[in-house]
């Protein structure tokens, strides 16, 4: 595929999902999009993976917070994720 492809030709650079999301289903080139977040437009046709599943990439996702927030929202969502 890396042949293949054009050299670049940067139109849009963001670090949100959603954003190249849009971006793709307008046509503006190909992206690395959670599956998770296109998994309707998979099924419904709207969206076509670009490359076999050799091409994926896994991600580890880590949460940290400050040890000084003692806001009790922060402490249930923690503790939610923790397990508890």
């Amino acid at each position: 595929m890396a042949e293949r492809l054009p050299p670049e030709n940067r139109v849009h650079v963001g670090s949100m999902s959603v954003g190249l999301k849009g971006m793709s289903m307008s046509g503006w080139g190909l992206a690395w999009i959670p599956e998770s977040l296109v998994a309707a437009e998979l099924a419904a046709g709207q969206l076509v993976r670009a490359a076999g599943p050799e091409w994926d990439i896994e991600v580890e996702i880590r949460l940290y917070r400050s040890k000084e927030n003692r806001r009790p929202i922060v402490k249930r969502i923690w503790n939610l994720l923790d397990g508890g």
